[in-house]
């Protein structure tokens, strides 16, 4: 997830310290250094740091994968940054004002992580879905920018799927470059029912790899499991909640999306689209767009309520005039700055 303005998702759009850059060196630490992903690719680049040499292998391993590297390359091109750090079992997390891309190191030393197969292709996945999600930053930004809660949720969830489907593609791809460990890794994950759709599709459609029909089925295949998109849910309605207290209802946009901007979410970069004639369908279909879960349904109502409301000191006021006589100091302060800012 990404770190907007917002301390929300708590995946971390989210509240981790981002960390700083030390500029003139390439210092770095476990949990706030962070280093140009461009500097440690580069040959010339050593360092005896574990956590280095761990993003230094992730890294180098995802640039053999085609789409991995395209996604490398969007990122270094745009100065992005990479580290570890402690994001209580979140996979990865962005901060698109310092541009550093987080990585969860498990509570693990650099050696164990640069030891183990295991957390090794746990922190490649992870930051094959953060460079993705990258990637959609600098071509959609953040949805609340354009569009209110209800249609956020169906985004995300788009958002979130893309991730995950393009995880799967590198790591079939890095297959065909000898490195079966990483695909058997995707297949005893949290996202396995995924990759198994995805290459058994393959294996009955070879051809669907180039027209791009296996990562639709993928796509379709996140959404059979109600878990994977309720914990979408409840951290999008989390992020919405974090918008509301900072805004109020002038945070969002009030654009409705169209079938392009639900297929643009697929872009790949060689500018195919795998969700091409499906943005329609997406945005209509209950399986795509509906909300099932309770606890997300009545934590949706109570956000649409304050969307209608005034609120002043962290209370909801379905009248205004009210609100101004019960905090009568902080009506009068608010119309005081907005009358200093005319003059």
């Amino acid at each position: 997830m990404r770190i907007d303005k917002y301390n929300a998702k708590e995946r971390v759009r989210k509240g981790q310290n981002a960390g700083q850059f030390i500029s003139g060196a390439r210092a770095f630490d476990l949990t706030s250094g962070a280093m140009l992903m461009s500097d440690i690719l580069d040959p010339a680049f050593e360092s005896d740091s574990l956590n280095i040499a761990v993003l230094k292998k992730a890294l180098l391993t995802l640039n053999m994968s085609p789409v991995g590297a395209a996604l490398i390359d969007n990122a270094s091109k745009e100065r992005w940054r990479v580290k570890f750090d402690d994001l209580q079992g979140m996979e990865y997390s962005i901060d698109t004002q310092d541009k550093t891309l987080s990585l969860d190191h498990e509570g693990l030393s650099g050696e164990t992580l640069l030891t183990s197969e295991y957390f090794s292709n746990v922190v490649l996945i992870a930051m094959a879905k953060g460079l993705r999600d990258i990637w959609h930053e600098k071509r959609q930004g953040a949805f609340e920018q354009l569009f209110g809660p209800e249609n956020m949720l169906t985004l995300e969830r788009v958002r979130s799927a893309d991730c995950d489907v393009i995880a799967i593609l590198c790591a079939w791809e890095l297959r065909s470059e000898g490195l079966s460990h990483v695909w058997r890794f995707m297949i005893g994950s949290d996202l396995g029912d995924i990759a198994m759709t995805f290459s058994s599709f393959l294996e009955r459609n070879p051809s669907s790899h180039f027209n791009r029909g296996a990562m639709l089925v993928a796509f379709n295949q996140w959404f059979e499991c109600q878990d994977r998109i309720n914990t979408c849910d409840h951290m999008t309605l989390n992020y919405i909640d974090e918008i509301l207290l900072e805004e109020g209802a002038d945070g969002f946009g009030n654009k409705v999306p169209t079938h392009i901007c639900v297929e643009l979410l697929s872009a790949l970069p060689d500018k195919t689209g795998y969700l091409q004639g499906m943005g329609k369908k997406i945005l209509s279909e209950h399986k795509y767009a509906g909300l099932s879960d309770e606890m997300n349904q009545v934590h949706f109502y109570h956000i649409m309520r304050d969307m209608e409301s005034t609120i002043v000191e962290n209370v909801a006021f379905r009248d205004a005039s009210l609100a101004a006589k019960i905090f009568p100091y902080t009506n009068e302060k608010a119309q005081r700055s907005q009358s200093e800012l005319l003059d």
